[in-house]
């Protein structure tokens, strides 16, 4: 029989957001002439999930209410985050898409129109700006965007706090609606539209509210060390991502997650990738949303992090009713304890 000490330290791990920051991971040189900045936004590969030049449409409405946020600053890097179209000229992104710089119009959304014709909005204002650390959304007004020039998400939020802290996990399977980075992930895109840009990559999932719980390992055998690692994310607010078919990445920051492949009943938006502080750890071991303990080598840790964070909009919607305002034509499927 294996034998296992009690767990004598609890540690934190460490939050990545899946936005744009660093050389390598999406992030680019902001045009400082005008008329290049204009020429980029116009040119800006927006691409379906073939990587054409198409709108990304999702196959269960046929319609295609997703774009990319653009950070272009005055001077120096820019970066990118995804975004959807929640109400009539309104787009939900993350807040620490925007947290870096407050001024709304050094931020743009490219996307299709309903002709199917890739167009940009400059952000008018920044409506609602959660705390990165915690209920990490943020909503932004469009410049022109209505619900006539581009398609708007009409949804049912799905309840999950009768789920939280649930062990084993009420895990549901999921969709996260996220644009990948060309220069980082695709760089054969990169040099074929010789412009960042962005492609439409939605993942699978499993989610749930049930914090996953990591232990990391320190030594061999009975010697072995195991140190308890918690993280800030939190289970009264946050949906907890992993088991995904594709890895996240920087750029997926903001992305819708809905019901599997039903983009009309929605859960909330994506925005962290979790992982441990360096502590010298041999390996980890990772209870998750299947239940079932997974040893990691930190290879794979490194290479994968632990879990990915998103908030749960019910959770932010008890705390801040006013962001129930931002949307227009979405219902509860079953929220006892709100009131709408």
């Amino acid at each position: 029989m294996r034998f296992w000490g009690l767990l004598l330290f609890v540690v934190p791990l460490s939050l990545t957001s899946c936005s744009t920051r660093g050389s390598q991971d999406g992030t680019f040189d902001v045009p400082v002439l005008d008329k290049d900045r204009q020429a980029f936004l116009q040119n800006f590969p927006l691409l379906d999930e073939r990587g054409d030049m198409r709108p990304p449409v999702v196959a269960s409405t046929r319609t295609w209410p997703l774009g990319a946020l653009i950070y272009m600053p005055p001077s120096g890097r820019g970066g990118f985050c995804s975004v959807s179209h929640v109400s009539p000229g309104k787009v939900a992104a993350n807040a620490h898409c925007v947290e870096q710089d407050r001024a709304p119009y050094n931020y743009f959304v490219v996307y299709y129109d309903r002709a199917g014709k890739k167009t940009y909005d400059r952000v008018k204002t920044i409506d609602y700006l959660g705390k990165s650390s915690s209920d990490d959304v943020a909503i932004l007004a469009l410049t022109e965007t209505d619900e006539q020039r581009w398609h708007v998400l009409n949804a049912k939020f799905i309840p999950t706090q009768r789920t939280v802290g649930a062990l084993p996990p009420a895990a549901m399977k999921v969709s996260i609606w996220a644009f990948n980075p060309t220069p980082e992930n695709h760089p054969d895109l990169y040099i074929k539209y010789r412009l960042p840009g962005m492609k439409f990559e939605p993942r699978h999932c499993l989610v749930s509210r049930s914090a996953p719980q990591v232990v990391g390992i320190k030594g061999e055998g009975e010697n072995a060390t195991r140190i308890s690692i918690q993280s800030s994310a939190r289970e009264w607010l946050h949906l907890f991502v992993d088991d995904c078919d594709k890895k996240m990445v920087h750029g997926n920051s903001g992305s819708l997650i809905s019901e599997d492949s039903n983009f009309t009943r929605v859960l909330g938006v994506y925005h962290w990738i979790v992982q441990p502080d360096d502590r010298g750890y041999s390996s980890i071991d990772y209870r998750g949303n299947a239940g079932v303990v997974r040893n990691r080598t930190l290879a794979e840790v490194a290479e994968n992090g632990m879990f990915g964070v998103g908030t749960a909009f019910e959770a932010a919607f008890e705390r801040k009713p006013a962001l129930l305002n931002f949307f227009q034509d979405w219902s509860f499927e079953l929220l006892p304890n709100l009131v709408h």
